[in-house]
């Protein structure tokens, strides 16, 4: 696979040498911005940041007068992303995506190794999407799933195992586009960062911030780790281990396709 972008500790150390480099510009006249999320499996606290989050991820493009079409799905129990596509690819020239919620790859009961984000039902029988549900789209240029697993793919040559090979309907990223996601274990958001203050939901919404302001994905990513984590030589970055099934996973947040991508 050449999809996989993580991050390399030496690169990491060398990252600021990569703030203001050549951006990959699409230039459109219609965007969209649509945002999911639920609310079950956690607590009272993460769920309250869910909700800022998106809130403020949502106020950010309505600030962007090319984003003509905005849909906040947060803890919505109708939401439908299979059936949100087909309008972006139909009206837009320019999509982008963002989930927070819970993931998983369905070894039993389900296709293959093909990997579903949750909806509000909380069952595998109704999920919010299976990863071959988004396959095939054209108009969309940046994903963001803040949820467990989402960064990691299969492919084959007559199948695309994961998110991010079926949003590019490739295991080969093109150079315009860009998935952003967790190899195994998320953080959540009301984790502390370990730098000040700061919990990974100061990140999620910094990394918005400048994004919407026209950095690309990775400078967003720089700027927003600077921020609130300190530096990009974090865990976050350069991996941790966490549970998941009563198992330790080495995780980390990594990106597949082209950083340099930008949302406005």
């Amino acid at each position: 696979m050449t999809l996989l972008g993580s991050f390399a500790v030496a690169s990491l150390l060398l990252s600021s040498l990569f703030i203001g480099a050549s951006l990959n510009v699409v230039r459109c006249d219609d965007r969209a911005s649509l945002i999911y999320g639920v609310d079950i499996w956690q607590s009272e606290y993460e769920t309250q940041l869910c909700v800022n989050v998106t809130d403020q991820i949502e106020y950010q493009f309505s600030q962007i007068s090319d984003y003509d079409w905005i849909q906040n799905h947060f803890a919505d129990q109708y939401a439908d992303m299979p059936g949100d596509l087909p309008y972006c690819e139909d009206y837009e020239d320019f999509a982008t995506v963002f989930y927070k919620g819970h993931a998983m790859i369905c070894f039993e009961g389900g296709p293959w190794k093909n990997y579903l984000i949750y909806s509000e039902a909380g069952s595998w029988y109704y999920p919010l999407a299976w990863d071959f549900e988004v396959g095939g789209t054209t108009k969309f240029y940046f994903e963001f799933f803040w949820a467990c697993m989402c960064g990691n793919e299969y492919g084959s040559w007559t199948q695309y195992y994961g998110f991010p090979a079926n949003w590019f309907s490739s295991d080969e990223a093109p150079n315009n586009k860009c998935f952003l996601g967790f190899n195994w274990v998320s953080k959540n958001f009301e984790e502390y960062t370990g730098y000040s203050s700061y919990e990974y939901a100061d990140f999620a919404e910094a990394f918005y911030t400048y994004l919407t302001q026209g950095y690309s994905v990775y400078d967003s990513l720089y700027q927003a780790a600077v921020d609130t984590l300190g530096s990009m030589n974090h865990e976050l970055f350069t991996g941790y281990y966490a549970y998941l099934y009563d198992e330790q996973w080495w995780s980390y947040l990594t990106w597949y396709g082209d950083s340099t991508v930008t949302v406005t």
